[in-house]
């Protein structure tokens, strides 16, 4: 499974943001790029600051769900509600201009893979996570949304 340790995944979802036009449309779901790219940013920065958004809820215990999620090799599902702090349109950081959002989502995802998330922090539908776990995370949620918009 890929995860951000690796400098091989960390370039191959920058070149993917790299790609990101204005004009993309989503292939399923309600956001504009431009709310995905502020979705993500918030996603990275709420980790390093070690908030603790909302839980959500799921009908799969919460370590079998990590454990699927972070693990096996399958692409997450499309429809899964985000945590209201950082969902488009409710408490998420709302879009600006495109390439300002797009160069502060670089930045945050350079800041997530060069620091260590805070410990304590807890996943909103994974529950605690290690390093690791986080580090799976930040692959695998771009990767999500990038395909989202067929990147």
């Amino acid at each position: 499974m890929k995860d951000m340790r690796d400098p091989a995944a960390q370039r191959e979802i920058l070149v993917r943001i790299g790609r990101l036009s204005r004009g993309d449309q989503p292939r399923w779901g309600k956001m504009t790029v431009e709310q995905m790219i502020c979705h993500l940013t918030d996603g990275y920065r709420a980790v390093l600051a070690g908030r603790n958004l909302d839980r959500v809820k799921f009908w799969i215990p919460r370590p079998l769900l990590k454990w699927i999620a972070l693990r096996l090799p399958l692409r997450w599902p499309k429809g899964v509600r985000a945590p209201w702090e950082i969902a488009a349109g409710l408490g998420g950081t709302p879009p600006v201009d495109f390439e300002h959002d797009r160069a502060e989502l670089v930045r945050s995802l350079n800041d997530f893979c060069e620091r260590e998330p805070p410990r304590g922090c807890i996943h909103p539908l994974f529950g605690k996570m290690s390093s690791r776990d986080w580090m799976c995370w930040a692959y695998l949620h771009a990767d999500h949304h990038l395909r989202q918009f067929g990147r």
